[in-house]
């Protein structure tokens, strides 16, 4: 502010002694000047003849002014480059900031595994040209491998504290049915608030049934797993295991699950007795019609869509008359 003032002074002076001349002490007056096409009252001469010539030029258009370090390479574009390390980032804060928080209720661990790492690719995630996904190809592969090495340790730390929390409370639990599967669900809430959402988990068989804490069964829906998700889980399985999976998830278990604030909540799956198990979820398949359009929907609201552009065309919701 004070070399503004400065230079404001400066500018005020008396011309004559600076031997200089300064037009416009305002951007505004710099704009008004250029929009009236200058005045004589206003700015001068000089600032008229100044603003006339620009007025109406016409500025070529210069690609190689962006930088580029090779053909379809630019460095520009801080709000749309690499979206999916901007996603990883985001997802790698939130799941740090949670398993901070578990490795203080466990109580931290010098030799054992620990945030270091996780926190260290953050950090050097936060320059300027990494997240922001300015940075050249193999500097990205850099971040993204780190934050993925972090990940990794980071994991452990979070799986051994949670069975840590739920061993600790085994002696309060209720008394569990002997089964054949029984799978137990720990659910970490790292907010200030309370957080109820729907938790989906992969089954392969169909008489399946959740329980909580307290031992009531709650209600659960199975939901058919697309062939599309089957595929790349087989990818990924194939790319890091160098093998297909054994056996392959039928059904995603979506349950309502409710935990409390910075804490956490245990649910239990295992297999159904007695008939009563999770509701099934209807399979609709949809065929092109001849006026190649796809109608998805049973009920009052339906989506067509135009099979060639893969558009959303029409959206009609009979009980409101909206088409």
């Amino acid at each position: 502010m004070a070399q503004y003032r400065k230079s404001e002074s400066l500018a005020s002076g008396e011309p004559e002694k600076r031997k200089m001349s300064a037009p416009w002490r305002r951007v505004a007056r710099y704009r008004r000047s250029i929009d009236s096409e200058g005045g004589e009252t206003k700015c001068g001469t000089e600032g008229r003849l100044y603003a006339r010539a620009n007025t109406h030029r016409k500025w070529k258009r210069n690609r190689n002014r962006i930088y580029a370090d090779k053909a379809n390479a630019y460095w520009t574009g801080y709000f749309s480059s690499r979206p999916a390390l901007k996603r990883y980032v985001r997802m790698m804060s939130g799941y740090y900031l949670a398993a901070r928080q578990l490795e203080f209720f466990k109580g931290r661990s010098n030799s054992g595994p620990n945030t270091d790492v996780l926190a260290d690719a953050l950090a050097i995630a936060q320059h300027h040209d990494a997240v922001s996904g300015t940075e050249q190809q193999h500097v990205a592969n850099d971040y993204t491998k780190r934050l993925s090495m972090g990940y990794v340790e980071a994991k452990e730390l979070v799986a051994s504290s949670l069975g840590f929390l739920a061993k600790s409370t085994s002696d309060k639990d209720y008394k569990k049915p002997v089964t054949k599967f029984e799978q137990v669900v720990v659910i970490y809430n790292s907010l200030g608030w309370k957080r109820e959402d729907v938790v989906r988990i992969p089954v392969i068989g169909e008489l399946v049934t959740v329980r909580d804490s307290t031992g009531s069964e709650i209600e659960s829906q199975l939901v058919h797993i697309s062939n599309n998700s089957l595929g790349i889980r087989d990818y990924y399985v194939n790319a890091y295991l160098g093998k297909s999976p054994d056996e392959i998830p039928k059904y995603w278990l979506a349950f309502f699950a409710s935990v409390p604030p910075l804490g956490f909540s245990t649910y239990t799956v295992s297999i159904a007795k007695g008939g009563a198990s999770s509701v099934i979820s209807r399979l609709h398949t949809t065929e092109g019609t001849k006026t190649g359009t796809i109608q998805i929907g049973q009920g009052d609201v339906k989506l067509i869509y135009a099979v060639d552009e893969g558009k959303l065309t029409h959206y009609i919701n009979s009980r409101s008359s909206v088409i």
